[in-house]
């Protein structure tokens, strides 16, 4: 499947997800799942590499790895990260090691870290995954 066919695809499942779960993903929807493992796999067939970046967490989550690259035969678990890129990014990797190291004080100040990851997964090509 070709990486524009396995996001629309996703697209296609987040859209029926939301719609069945009456405004929510249904829970542990395989379907969903699958189509955002689709999209690495996808990732990693067209440019040879797919990283998997998971932003979210606590100042103790420092220790595990932010970015991940996927070796194109692993399995890739549900919830394993929240966006996957086609090359590692140390541009991608500062914001988020910012944003975990920064005390949380509220959205307002949260909101343009988030904002600064995301706009860096744009622009490397990047796509977000859903997971149920």
């Amino acid at each position: 499947m070709s990486l524009q066919a396995a996001r629309a695809t996703l697209g296609n499942e987040v859209h029926r997800s939301i719609k069945e779960g009456d405004g929510w993903f249904l829970e542990a929807d395989a379907d969903l799942n699958a189509a955002s493992r689709n999209v690495v796999r996808a990732m990693f067939d067209e440019f040879g590499a797919a990283v998997i970046g998971d932003p979210n967490g606590k100042p103790d989550d420092l220790r595990r790895p932010l970015l991940k690259a996927w070796d194109g035969h692993a399995p890739i678990y549900n919830f394993c990260g929240s966006f996957v890129v086609p090359v590692w990014d140390d541009e991608l990797l500062a914001p988020m090691t910012s944003r975990l190291s920064a005390v949380y004080t509220g959205i307002a100040d949260d909101a343009p870290r988030v904002y600064a990851i995301y706009d860096r997964v744009e622009a490397l090509g990047g796509a977000m995954l859903h997971w149920s």
